[in-house]
């Protein structure tokens, strides 16, 4: 897969595009007013990162429904991620290949979207999907369009449900309005996603951190 990031020249504010195939890193990039601009660091999970990077570029193209199918594989890609990096870490397994793969059959066990949600919002938080976005305000309302349905549920219908209709049903003569709610709201959901996988590293440091001045007390 071939993914163009959009990166603006901090000399003339051009927006230019770096260029990456594959898991290859991108390409630096050289404005026309000659600054040049090297993408460095690796995103939290480059796989979802530039599916939604390919999804926005799909959009600015004009390809809507490629974007809608981008944007819903990049959240479907972040879920699986998270679900099997912390099967992993909790069982000290997380490079084990033979591990891994166990963990990811569990996964796909799940089948529905509910299930795997709230699977991964357990594993990371000890909490219901929807329940972890309500008891965060910064989370809380990250339904934008003024529903009053559960977050989970306007995910569904914002992004798995669009990319349903395409896939069973074969509507890809998909809009503009649908495929940009698409793309926000895959954004925001796998926001949530990595928000539930920074409180879990923070529990686990703590945890690491405790165990650390247990085994110091006990040497003193």
């Amino acid at each position: 897969m071939n993914t163009d990031l959009p990166v603006p020249c901090s000399h003339c504010g051009k927006v230019n595009y770096s260029k990456a195939s594959g898991t290859g890193g991108f390409s630096t990039v050289t404005c026309e007013c000659g600054h040049t601009t090297a993408v460095v660091g690796e995103f939290a999970n480059f796989v979802t990162d530039r599916l939604y990077i390919k999804s926005g570029s799909e959009f600015a193209g004009g390809d809507y429904t490629l974007t809608i199918l981008l944007a819903a594989m990049a959240c479907e890609c972040e879920m699986s991620f998270q679900f099997t990096k912390w099967r992993g870490l909790d069982s000290k397994n997380w490079f084990v290949p033979a591990e891994i793969e166990a963990y990811e059959r569990e996964y796909a066990r799940l089948f529905s979207l509910e299930k795997k949600v709230n699977a991964v919002a357990q594993l990371l938080v000890s909490e219901q999907f929807d329940d972890f976005v309500i008891s965060h305000p910064l989370l809380n309302g990250i339904n934008q369009s003024g529903s009053s349905s559960p977050a989970l549920q306007y995910f569904k219908e914002k992004i798995f449900n669009v990319r349903n209709a395409i896939i069973h049903s074969g509507k890809i003569d998909s809009r503009k309005e649908e495929a940009e709610e698409a793309l926000i709201a895959a954004r925001q959901f796998v926001g949530v996603l990595r928000q539930m996988d920074k409180l879990r590293q923070v529990q686990l440091e703590a945890r690491h951190k405790s165990e650390r001045e247990l085994v110091l007390n006990q040497t003193v």
